[in-house]
């Protein structure tokens, strides 16, 4: 019995060794966007931090890179989704897993409220957690600016796509 528990283990071990070789640069991501859990990942303040979700994907990138995934505007979901679609550095993917990020890009709402305006004026951008939990930056005013765990799959899609007629994607770095 404690062969066969060694062995076991030994499988499992070596299944966790290939995926880290098989996705290290989704792991990483995922490692930066921890490390920035429940502080300020844009102390830059270019963006609002009301407004910062971008700014802040785009610090955890740097972080994790050592360099700006693209040039151009870095404060937008819609210039970040346009940066994503072109980059051979990701692919778009429609099952998620940790390290992936997640856009529901400014400029594609679909829902209007009676006087014309969006239900929800600006898209969002987040990486995909452990346990189907999304970090982005946070707008609550107790929050306000912070990376934080702050979604599920599932709240992004009823905020995002339900209830804003957003697109929900995902994207992967390779």
């Amino acid at each position: 019995m404690l062969e066969y528990l060694r062995q076991q283990l030994q499988r499992i071990l070596e299944d966790i060794t290939n995926l880290r070789m098989d996705h290290d640069n989704r792991i990483k991501l995922y490692e930066a966007a921890y490390q920035a859990l429940d502080g300020d990942a844009s102390p830059k303040d270019q963006a609002p931090d009301e407004l910062a979700c971008a700014e802040s994907f785009n610090a955890i990138y740097k972080k994790a890179f050592g360099e700006n995934f693209y040039s151009g505007n870095l404060l937008s979901t819609y210039f970040l989704r346009k940066a994503l679609i072109e980059s051979p550095l990701f692919k778009r993917v429609y099952i998620p897993l940790p390290g992936d990020v997640i856009i529901s890009p400014t400029g594609y709402a679909k829902h209007k409220n009676p006087d014309g305006s969006y239900v929800i004026p600006n898209g969002h951008v987040g990486i995909v957690m452990f346990g189907n939990d999304i970090a982005s930056n946070d707008s609550r005013k107790q929050y306000l600016g912070l990376w934080r765990i702050n979604y599920t799959i599932d709240s992004w899609r009823d905020r995002w796509e339900r209830r804003g007629g957003y697109p929900v994607e995902f994207y992967r770095r390779v």
